[in-house]
């Protein structure tokens, strides 16, 4: 693993997971970490990303977007598995959901790192709609011939997929 490391070679997605695995060891084993939104509570993998006032309520406007209902779950991949595989939905709709959870998850963390190191925020729905733009262009680079516009997506998604 270390070679894969040195060398540049891991996607973004082994990339950002390699970053959670490290961030949830970091926070168990070594010292605490106040969360970077000033909430009080000590940073961890649940609290960054699914329970802390701010980065927490992120999910619930996206849920909302989407037309779910959601009792966020204690770990992240407990949320995962939620969030993309039960409800027993089609494998496109599946599909969809983990591209938006990974998605969110990286603006999460991309914004908790832009308050760490420069300083700056973003307001909730800022970073709302940087997922909604950011899953629109992944999905869309991976599948050009899908069969929604911008405009539609922003909207309702599902709805306009034929998938909701």
């Amino acid at each position: 693993m270390g070679k894969i490391l040195c060398s540049g070679q891991m996607s973004g997605l082994v990339k950002f997971r390699f970053v959670l695995g490290t961030l949830d060891y970091l926070t168990c084993h070594h010292n605490v970490r106040m969360c970077v939104t000033s909430c009080g509570s000590e940073e961890n993998l649940a609290h960054l990303f699914l329970h802390c006032k701010i980065f927490g309520s992120v999910w619930y406007y996206i849920s909302r977007w989407l037309g779910l209902s959601t009792i966020f779950p204690f770990s992240v991949g407990d949320h995962f598995n939620q969030f993309t595989i039960d409800g027993g939905v089609s494998k496109a709709r599946r599909s969809i959901l983990q591209v938006l959870w990974y998605a969110t998850m990286w603006e999460i963390w991309k914004e908790r790192n832009n308050m760490v190191f420069n300083g700056k925020e973003c307001s909730i729905m800022q970073m709302v709609d940087k997922i909604k733009s950011l899953t629109f262009v992944w999905l869309k680079a991976k599948f050009p011939s899908l069969p929604f516009n911008y405009h539609g997506w922003w909207l309702s998604l599902f709805t306009m997929l034929g998938t909701g």
